[in-house]
Order: structure tokens, then C-alpha cells, then sequence
């Protein structure tokens, strides 16, 4: 077994690499460790990308559904999606759990954002996501009180005098 230039052909070992392969050439050939950590750690950035714009149009389905007065069927899921991600936050001190994840991937800064928005945007996300969250919640909770109050209204005023709701909605008359 020659080469072109009468040098030996190297044999594969058990290993893999080749017997007499200098490790420069074995360093080019395999991919090195820091280009698989920028590519995980863009992939945990587009992830919490993901994640951060489905809060947001959750925090947005949340807000309109509550002052408008329509919520929807995507509404207690959008309510859950936004109060489980703040409820991760604050347990965790104002600080993304993924922020650790690509610190411990080696980024120069943890911060996810960085890459897709502006950083003066990025660092006031709570304060800018924190009310309309909150206004839409207190009109939801609002909104279902009220239209509990005007069921039970109107519920005395169809049945008039000596006739009550029970249970569930049935109608209950008293026994003479």
C-alpha cells in the first residue's frame, strides 16, 4: 500500500484514527468542542426565543381577552403559558433558569436575548410585560364577577317570588 508521493498509506485502528496521522491534521479533520458549544448555545437562544414570544402572545391573548370581556378557549391556557413563566422567574430571582444553561456552555454572558433584541429592550422585558399582564388578569377576574352577579340576578328575577336556583341551575320550588 504506496501513496502518490511512495510515502505508506497510514491503516485505521480500532480507535478510529489512522496510525501516523499528526494530530494537527486529526484536530482539522474533527470538529472542535467550541464550535459544538456556539452551536448549543445558539440552539438554547433560538429555544428561549421560542418560549419568550410564546409568553408574549400569551401575555398579549391575556390582556385583550380581559378588557375586552371575550375570552376565548385559548384564554386559560394563555393565563396558565404566562403565570407558570412568571412563577419560574421569580422563583428564580428576576433571573432566567436558561441564562445558567448557557453560561455553563461557556457564552461570555449568559443573557439569551442578546442576539434578537436591541439590550435595552431586553432589560426591561418585566416592566414592559409585567402590566399588561396584570390589567388583563384583574379584568378577567372582574369581568367573571360581574357576570356572575347579573346570573344571579337575573336568575331571582325569572323565577319570580317563592321559586329559587339550586343546585346547578335547577329550579327548586318549595314545598307548601
Amino acid at each position: 500500500m504506496q501513496a502518490r508521493d511512495n510515502a505508506p498509506l497510514a491503516r485505521p485502528t480500532i480507535s478510529g484514527g489512522r496510525r501516523g496521522t499528526p494530530p494537527e491534521q486529526r484536530a482539522r479533520r474533527a470538529p472542535p468542542r467550541a464550535l459544538w458549544r456556539r452551536n448549543a448555545i445558539v440552539g438554547v437562544k433560538l429555544v428561549h426565543s421560542a418560549i419568550f414570544l410564546v409568553n408574549s402572545a400569551a401575555i398579549l391573548h391575556v390582556f385583550v381577552a380581559g378588557i375586552r370581556d371575550r375570552p376565548s378557549r385559548w384564554t386559560g391556557a394563555a393565563l396558565a403559558v404566562a403565570l407558570t413563566e412568571s412563577a419560574v422567574f421569580v422563583a428564580n430571582r428576576g433571573r432566567c433558569p436558561l441564562t445558567q444553561v448557557t453560561e455553563g456552555l461557556g457564552a461570555e454572558s449568559g443573557r439569551v436575548l442578546d442576539i434578537f433584541l436591541p439590550r435595552w429592550f431586553a432589560d426591561r422585558i418585566p416592566q414592559f410585560c409585567t402590566p399588561p399582564l396584570l390589567i388583563g388578569v384583574l379584568a378577567l377576574v372582574v369581568n367573571a364577577w360581574r357576570h356572575a352577579e347579573r346570573r344571579q340576578v337575573s336568575d331571582q328575577r325569572i323565577l319570580g317570588y317563592g321559586v329559587r336556583a339550586g343546585a346547578a341551575g335547577r329550579i327548586v320550588v318549595p314545598r307548601a
